[in-house]
């Protein structure tokens, strides 16, 4: 049985670990296809260096690519070497960047070995070969070199080996290791995710020049105010739901739902959480003319992409169940402004009915700004289409949450008659559960009305 204090260090552990490099407990980590992700320590870019031109298709001579250095070569070999140690697993497709790199692994059903193993061999394969550009003699006291701890030499006969490295994997007693402790894994389910994460792969170094000759379209806005964003909009917004305008507790609840950070939804997912700021204003003491500085806080939001979209005609895109029998009247007009007005589409993309137009919108190339339903990360990109979408100043990204990992979870899809549906393969069709409550979607759509300056019936 653990003591209390073990039991204090692991929690504390867990607490300050990412959750990105946390696993997903409805995983299973001993088979399936797995999208791992490794940093290199310190971000250094000592793997290579990305060139070419990221307009050049690729198979072209200068099509973006990267070149590796010495150690890139050799973290490249060993990821080759990793089904002659784990026959259970196969790389389906891997890419060393300069300062990371990207794996697909697919654990073959009948294997026992946890991902973490296959990893954590990789990794310490990668700090050998580190270890041998920095000319550090490890091999001398290595097990399989033949080598001999010092305790081993003292007594004699075979004792316990030093540990390789400490327990937080910052370095050995030899050297220090290449990767950052961790690692990223997100799960590929069916073939199309599958296939979107060989494409992501593949286009890393194309994607890597993109956003190092735009940086300006992929930097976040961290913080910005606006005066007609304020708690009462907000609450106007929540008060669009008929039932929580008629009741001072709904009303109470929703404020809850979206304020405080860790509710958790219907479906057990930790609800979005509005951002807010604290800043000092001045005002006026009744006792005195002295002014006073006081605290207050006040909802802000971010962006992400071309903030140029926000001077031209801007129209908001909500579609109600009240007008779902008027829905080709209000594509036609959404499109008809689109394209002949020149107009940028506000959206949330909360309905079904939204995505399809905002799809429509992305194939001709229409501008679109969509209210996101998450915050941004350090780190965050946009993905897929709307990766190029920003880049080619098209789309902006508009946020006024808290940023929350997520990690996806899955349901089977049903038909309409409430059966499973089976795919060409046999298996079950998945799709991913939504994790936005109403409260959010009432929120979002208030933004964008507040965006876009016009009521949701301005097509009628």
């Amino acid at each position: 049985m653990l003591t209390p204090e073990q039991i204090a260090k692991i929690r504390a552990k867990e607490a300050a670990t990412p959750d990105a490099l946390k696993r997903d407990p409805l995983s299973k980590y001993t088979e399936g296809w797995f999208h791992v992700t490794l940093n290199v320590r310190g971000e250094a870019p000592v793997l290579g260096f990305i060139t070419g031109n990221a307009e050049v298709a690729d198979g072209m001579p200068d099509a973006p690519r990267c070149v590796l250095t010495e150690l890139g070569r050799k973290v490249e070999e060993v990821i080759a070497t990793i089904p002659s140690f784990h026959k259970y697993t196969s790389v389906e497709a891997a890419i060393v960047m300069p300062n990371h790199l990207h794996m697909l692994l697919h654990l073959l059903p009948g294997g026992k070995e946890h991902l973490g193993k296959v990893i954590g061999g990789f990794m310490g394969g990668c700090s050998h070969e580190y270890w041998d550009v920095l000319g550090i003699d490890w091999r001398k006291d290595h097990p399989t070199q033949g080598g001999m701890s010092k305790a081993d030499d003292q007594r004699g006969a075979a004792a316990p080996r030093l540990p390789d490295r400490d327990r937080d994997h910052t370095r050995s007693f030899r050297g220090p290791s290449l990767f950052v402790r961790g690692y990223n894994d997100v799960e590929a389910i069916g073939e199309d995710e599958i296939e979107i994460k060989r494409q992501y792969i593949r286009n890393n170094p194309r994607k890597w020049l993109i956003t190092r000759t735009a940086p300006d379209c992929f930097r976040i806005h961290r913080n910005m105010k606006s005066a007609n964003w304020t708690p009462e909009r907000i609450m106007l917004g929540l008060c669009a739901d008929r039932f929580i305008a008629a009741d001072h507790n709904r009303q109470v609840e929703a404020w809850r739902q979206i304020t405080t950070k860790g509710i958790r939804n219907s479906r057990g997912k930790v609800s979005a959480t509005l951002k807010f700021q604290t800043s000092t204003t001045t005002t006026a003491t009744t006792t005195n003319t002295t002014a006073a500085a006081m605290p207050t806080t006040c909802p802000v939001i971010e962006l992400v992409g071309n903030m140029q979209l926000l001077k031209r005609p801007l129209f908001s895109l909500v579609c109600h169940r009240a007008d779902a029998h008027l829905y080709e009247q209000q594509k036609a007009a959404v499109l008809k402004v689109a394209r002949e007005q020149e107009g940028v589409i506000v959206t949330a993309c909360v309905s079904p009915k939204e995505r399809d137009i905002v799809k429509m919108l992305q194939q001709e190339l229409r501008p679109v700004i969509e209210v996101m339903d998450n915050g941004f990360s350090e780190k965050y990109k946009p993905t897929g289409k709307d990766f190029y979408a920003v880049a080619g100043a098209r789309r902006l990204e508009i946020s006024p949450w808290e940023y929350e990992y997520r990690r996806r979870e899955m349901r089977p899809v049903k038909d309409e008659q409430g059966k499973p549906v089976i795919n060409a393969d046999g298996k079950l069709e998945m799709e991913e559960i939504p994790g936005i409550t109403r409260e959010m979607c009432m929120v979002m759509n208030e933004l964008v009305r507040l965006i876009a300056k016009r009521e949701d019936d301005w097509w009628k």
